[in-house]
Formats: structure tokens, C-alpha cells, sequence
């Protein structure tokens, strides 16, 4: 070293009395790195989920980022009913499948199976419908991301905005497509 240098010193038993044991502090500084790695994977799952929901796609990085620090991940085992006809259990929330597949059968017949990256319960968030018509059943182990039915207003407002907001991006862009296709037939 050049120049004047302080040193401080403490003995362990001083240590230990004020800050605890050196070993327990670097495992709880490691564990805490892991736990924000773990939550950060988690927090980037959940985005790249969104980002896959078509109805969610024009969602500026904001709104995407809030609804994936909204989102909880529910695991269903083999068998089991997510959302039963006649049931109102599950109207307030909306459902994007992880991994998994599902059944979504009418009446008892089958009419779609839905697999990773699909989404269900929109109808129950648009139509504020209390009685559900479908059941959705677990085909193997599933996880889906849940949003509940306020979070999803909070952060998008109602679903019936979005479906307006995308509506009217669509227009843009086909309008945009067909003025670009006029002005190239005019050369």
C-alpha cells in the first residue's frame, strides 16, 4: 500500500456477537442470489408466456411486465377438473397453459385439447358470464399461469378494452396494406 492505511480490526467472538457466524452469512448471501435467480427465471418465463397469448401480443413492455409479476403458476395433476360446466369456481380468472395439455369438452364431447402456449376463460372475463359452459380437464400434469379476473382489469383494464385495442391495430395495419398495395399500383 502507498500511503497511510487504517486498518480495523475485530475478533471472532466480536464478530459473531454483532453480525453472526461468517459461514451462515455467505450461505444466506448465496441462497438469496439463487432465490433471485430462481425468481428472475421465473419472472422471464412468465413474460415469454405472455408474449406468446395472441390476444395479449400488442401489449406494450410495461403491461406485459405487470401481468407476469401478476400471474400465478397452478399445477393440475392427470384427471383433474380446472373448470367444471355449470360451475363458477374458475369465471374470474384467465388461464395461459405452461406446459401440459387440456380437454375442453361441451356436454361431455370433446371438442378441442389445448397444449402449451394456448390460453382459456377469456369468454368469462368478456361476457362476465357466471355459469360456465365447458368443462377443461388435465389430460397429463399441467401448469398454467392464472390471472384472476381483477388483476387482469387492473393492469389491461377490462378485456373487452383489449379486444377493442387489438381490433383497431388490426384495422391500422390492413389499412396500411391496402393504401401501400394502392400506391404501388399506381406506379
Amino acid at each position: 500500500a502507498a500511503g497511510v492505511v487504517e486498518c480495523y480490526v475485530i475478533n471472532r467472538e466480536d464478530f459473531e456477537r454483532h453480525l453472526g457466524r461468517l459461514q451462515d452469512i455467505v450461505t444466506a448471501r448465496s441462497s438469496e442470489s439463487a432465490e433471485s435467480a430462481e425468481t428472475r427465471e421465473t419472472r422471464e418465463q412468465r413474460v415469454g408466456m405472455i408474449k406468446k397469448v395472441k390476444l395479449l401480443q400488442l401489449l406494450g413492455e410495461e403491461e406485459v411486465e405487470e401481468l407476469a409479476a401478476a400471474c400465478t403458476l397452478v399445477q393440475y395433476t392427470a384427471g383433474a377438473s380446472i373448470i367444471s360446466q355449470g360451475g363458477t369456481e374458475a369465471q374470474e380468472k384467465f388461464y395461459m397453459l405452461k406446459s401440459g395439455e387440456v380437454s375442453v369438452s361441451r356436454k361431455g364431447v370433446e371438442a378441442v385439447r389445448l397444449k402449451e402456449g394456448s390460453f382459456f376463460g377469456e369468454h368469462a372475463l368478456l361476457e362476465d358470464d357466471r355459469c360456465l359452459k365447458t368443462d377443461i380437464t388435465a389430460v397429463g400434469d399441467v401448469e398454467c399461469y392464472v390471472l384472476n379476473r381483477e388483476d387482469f382489469n387492473q393492469h389491461l383494464g377490462s378485456l373487452q378494452d383489449v379486444l377493442r385495442m387489438r381490433t383497431a391495430a388490426l384495422g391500422r395495419a390492413r389499412r396500411e396494406s391496402q393504401f401501400a398495395r394502392v400506391e404501388a399500383e399506381k406506379r
